[in-house]
């Protein structure tokens, strides 16, 4: 077992940063196009693999979650500057009326996995959106994202969660 527990060892690797980089590179030509995609596939391949190990840690019990005191399926986790929290089962709030399914979080989740594909077929120029993995393990099922740019800084919370901006609502 990997003692670091999903840790990249040769440094912390801003994912955010990263993906958004590489989504914005030129895609007007094949070998551009070509480039683009195995830029965005290699990156998201790294991030699969630090988010697997991770949430893996966390339903182990390896991490310690920054909110200690909340009920077990209510922390969260930033490990190796990614988020984790866990999908959460309320009795028929999201569920899909659809389908014979009786998960909350396995639906919730499930939408929101397909929107954030739609949102990459889409390409959409100008419009962000955090690197996501729904991960799956002994009964558990954890969300981990990229971190959002100055949501670290307790300063800057406030106008994140009033106004989904850290920049004095400049943009949003």
């Amino acid at each position: 077992m990997n003692p670091l527990y999903g840790l990249d060892p040769r440094g912390i690797r801003d994912w955010n940063e990263e993906y958004q980089v590489v989504k914005d590179f030129p895609s007007d030509n094949i070998s551009q196009r070509a480039q683009k995609d195995r830029a965005v596939a290699k990156i998201y391949n790294d991030f699969l693999q630090a988010a697997t190990e991770g949430a893996i840690n966390i339903v182990k019990g390896n991490i310690i979650p920054l909110n200690p005191n909340e009920a077990k399926r209510q922390q969260v986790f930033v490990y190796n500057y990614i988020f984790f929290s866990f999908t959460i089962d309320v009795a028929d709030c999201y569920k899909d009326l659809t389908t014979q399914e009786n998960n909350p979080s396995w639906t919730q989740a499930n939408h929101d996995m397909t929107g954030l594909k739609a949102l990459q077929y889409l390409e959409v120029t100008g419009l962000n959106y955090l690197a996501t993995a729904l991960i799956h393990y002994r009964g558990h099922r954890v969300l981990a994202q990229s971190i959002i740019p100055g949501i670290l800084n307790n300063s800057e919370l406030a106008s994140l969660a009033e106004y989904g901006t850290v920049n004095e609502q400049k943009t949003i």
